[in-house]
Formats: structure tokens, C-alpha cells, sequence
């Protein structure tokens, strides 16, 4: 991970404006008191005064916390060298949770670990380098803990909420990711009560869906998947969907299973499904994770693809390198800085065209980040003409032009236009080179 996506290089301690939210409560005596936000912030800093102590054990636990509290101003900077030490990244609105302090400390009073910390506002006036981590890390909601290997910059778990949920006295730190094999182990049920091992699903590619009842686009979306499902299996595909239900209540996970053709994870193994939702870092349901049959990741875009792909001829539905805008992938616009080329589509060929001309870049930069084991840092989109790709424009308040190059970063409020006549591999290449090497001057959204 390069210094500019971090937002520290040396020690410093800087405290503003603080607000009296409440925020922690006595996890390990199970009665409630609260303290303001400062002394939640003046507790880091003084956990993160035992760092010299501590540091012969080899450890460095680090919370980066980023506060959104509406128009208050939080800013508190401990900063630890980080080279070699796990590093946590923590996205909060308003409150600090108590489960996340008691972790915090089960893990120090173990001496496995040494604190550092930053808390910064994120809201209108977040920085840049901010934003950059949303982007970087994919953030959609808030609030997320994220845990990252600091020597390689990699991720190693995106839910860390539940991790801390799951394990609050720390005893399977550093948290580390296990393979989908050890995680999905154990009974699997079909909704007419037979029970299957887990071991059945070798050599088959398997959707896991997490979904629940009361979520409207889940039972529009399990609508549309039983009938991609029956399609596959009719092709003599060897393919099976594992059910994790969100459901609030055993009775509602068993009126909604009875729907469903495929396998599921008891609703009362919480255990199993809380694993099962921090190893893919869900933040929102209805989602459809398609693995291969090694139990690697093909696709996170799984409801995406079945809408696309209704014959499922595409399946299992490996990523393409440049999608065609749509209603149905419109959403991941969201994920982080999008590359969209727009075109007159009324041209049959023009959106084809438009797509084998930016293929070639896009395929480049992927290549490029997934050899460092990294999410590529754009998406690249073409779009066409359509009351989609009107509201979208209309929205960010671009020209009517087509062609038109474009860089949309939602998150950022952020545009970066390239208005040409003609536009050329080279074109698109500077274009995209000069984003990623922050030369381009942004215009609001």
C-alpha cells in the first residue's frame, strides 16, 4: 500500500471541536455508562501511549476511525509507525461502539498487540485522501471496520463489526481470512428437511445468496434466480446455491425457504452465517457471491448478472472488463470512480464499437492491480441512450455531447470531463493515466 492512501507518516496528536455524543457502554460488567465523544478520543490516545511499552511482543493493532458527525468537527490524530503492523480501518457515523473498546482492550490486556489511532470527520469537507480510502476499500455503508495486513496493504476481512461481535475477547486475532471450504462446513438443508453435508457441493460451481423475507428486492431477485437455476441445472451444469438467511426470525426464514430449490445454512447456526458474512464483507442484501468449484470468488455481481442474463448463457458469469450501462448494474456507479464513455446508440454498432476502444485500457489497469491482488481502482462503463442514461446525466449535469468521456465519482460529488470529437485509445489512455496520477482537475457533481 503506497503512503498517499493513508492518511499518516509520522507521530502527531491533534485535537479539535468535540462533540458529547454518547458512546460506550461497560461490555464486560454488563452495566451501562456513557462517555462523551473526547473521552473516547483522549481513551485511544492514551491506549496509544502503551505502544513502547508493548512493542517488544511485535504487534501493532491500529484503528483509523473515521467520525461523521454532522456539523461537528471530530479530529483526533495518534499516528504509530506502521511498517510490518496490521492496520485497522474504521468508518464510523456518530457513536462508538462499546463492543469495538472491549475488543480493543481484551486484545491489548493479551499483549498481542500495540495501539495507534485516527479519528477525522468524513462528511462535506472530507478530505481527498478520505475519499480515497472509501473508494479504495469500497465503503457503501456506515459503520465499517475493515481489517488490512499493513506490510502488504491487503485486505483481510471487510466486516470487521461482526468479527467483533463474534469474537470480543480477541482469541482468533489478527482475524485473518479462511478458505470457503472450512467456513460452509458443517449440515446443509433443502426446504423439505433433508439434510446434506457440505462435502456434496465438490466440483460444482455454488452461488452463496444472502437474502431475507422482509426485503423487497431479495423476493423480486429469488423470484428471477429459481428460474436461472432451474436453467442451469437443466444444461447439465453442475451448480448449487447456498442460501444465508437475514431473516429476523426462524419462522420467517422457513416461510421464505419454502421457495427456494436449493440448500440453505440452518437458521439456527447464527455462527456459520455471521462467518460466512464477514468472509464476503456483505454490507447489503439481497447479494449473490458466485464461486468456482476451487471455492474461489468469480463474480460479487451475481444479482447484477442473473437480471443481465436471463438464459444464462453467460454463466458463470466471469467479470467483463467493460460493461454496457444499464438499470440493472446502474448501482455499482456507487462502488468508486466509474470510466463512462457516452455514445449515440441509435448507431448499432456504435455501443460495440464504444466498448472494443476501451477494452483494451481497461483490461490493462485490471491486469495491472489484480497482479498487487488489488480491486481495480475504476469501473468502465459505455452507455447509450435511454431514460437511464437521461436521469444520469441530467443528474451530473453533463453536456448532451456524444461521444463524451467522462470519470464519475459519486462518492466525491466529482466529475472529470474530456469533451473531444473524436476519441482514440491514446485519448482514452491519458485520460484514465492522468485520473489515476491525480492530474486532473475535478468538476462538482
Amino acid at each position: 500500500m503506497s503512503n498517499d492512501c493513508l492518511p499518516f507518516k509520522e507521530k502527531q496528536i491533534c485535537v479539535g471541536k468535540l462533540t458529547d455524543n454518547k458512546i460506550e457502554k461497560d461490555a464486560r460488567r454488563g452495566t451501562a455508562w456513557w462517555m462523551g465523544l473526547a473521552q473516547a478520543s483522549r481513551f485511544i490516545c492514551e491506549r496509544a501511549s502503551l505502544e513502547r511499552e508493548h512493542c517488544a511482543h511485535g504487534h501493532c493493532l491500529a484503528f483509523c476511525v473515521w467520525a461523521s458527525v454532522r456539523s461537528e468537527c471530530v479530529t483526533c490524530a495518534v499516528i504509530s509507525e506502521m511498517k510490518g503492523k496490521p492496520l485497522f480501518l474504521f468508518v464510523l457515523y456518530g457513536l462508538f461502539p462499546a463492543p469495538l473498546i472491549y475488543s480493543y482492550n481484551r486484545v491489548l490486556d493479551g499483549s498481542r498487540a500495540t495501539v495507534g489511532a485516527v479519528v477525522s470527520a468524513l462528511g462535506a469537507s472530507a478530505s481527498r485522501r478520505q475519499l480515497k480510502l472509501w473508494n479504495k476499500y469500497r465503503i457503501s455503508n456506515i459503520p465499517s471496520l475493515i481489517f488490512l495486513d499493513a506490510t502488504t496493504g491487503k485486505v483481510v476481512c471487510r466486516n470487521g463489526l461482526l468479527v467483533i461481535r463474534d469474537d470480543p475477547e480477541g482469541l482468533e486475532f489478527p482475524w485473518g481470512p479462511k478458505p470457503f471450504r472450512e467456513v460452509i462446513a458443517g449440515p446443509l438443508l433443502r426446504n423439505n428437511g433433508q439434510s446434506l453435508e457440505s462435502s456434496s457441493l465438490e466440483g460444482s460451481h455454488v452461488g452463496v445468496y444472502f437474502s431475507a423475507h422482509w426485503c423487497p428486492p431479495c423476493r423480486s431477485l429469488t423470484r428471477v434466480l429459481v428460474e436461472s437455476y432451474r436453467k442451469i441445472k437443466e444444461a447439465g451444469q453442475k451448480f448449487e446455491i447456498i442460501f444465508v438467511s437475514a431473516d429476523r426470525s426462524e419462522d420467517s426464514f422457513k416461510q421464505y425457504f419454502s421457495e427456494m430449490p436449493w440448500l440453505a445454512v440452518p437458521y439456527t447456526d447464527e455462527a456459520r452465517r455471521s462467518r460466512l458474512n464477514r468472509l464476503y464483507g456483505i454490507q447489503g442484501i439481497p447479494t449473490l457471491i458466485v464461486l468456482d468449484p476451487q471455492g474461489e470468488v468469480i463474480t460479487r455481481q451475481g444479482r447484477v448478472e442473473v437480471l443481465n442474463d436471463e438464459d444464462c448463457r453467460e454463466f458463470p458469469w466471469h467479470p467483463k472488463p467493460v460493461l454496457e450501462l444499464s438499470d440493472s448494474n446502474a448501482v455499482q456507479l456507487n462502488e468508486g470512480p466509474c470510466l463512462v464513455l457516452f455514445v449515440d446508440s441509435e448507431d448499432d454498432g456504435e455501443s460495440e464499437a464504444a466498448k472494443q476502444l476501451i477494452q483494451p485500457i481497461a483490461e490493462k489497469i485490471i491486469a495491472k492491480y489484480k497482479a498487487k491482488e488489488e480491486e481495480a481502482p475504476l469501473l468502465f462503463f459505455v452507455a447509450g441512450e435511454d431514460d437511464m442514461t437521461d436521469s444520469l446525466r441530467d443528474y451530473t449535469n453533463l453536456p448532451e455531447a456524444a461521444p463524451l468521456l467522462t470519470i464519475l465519482d459519486m462518492s466525491a460529488r466529482a466529475k472529470y470531463v474530456m469533451d473531444v470529437e473524436e476519441i482514440t485509445p491514446a485519448i482514452v489512455e491519458a485520460f484514465v493515466n492522468d485520473f489515476l496520477a491525480e492530474k486532473l482537475k475535478p468538476e462538482p457533481i
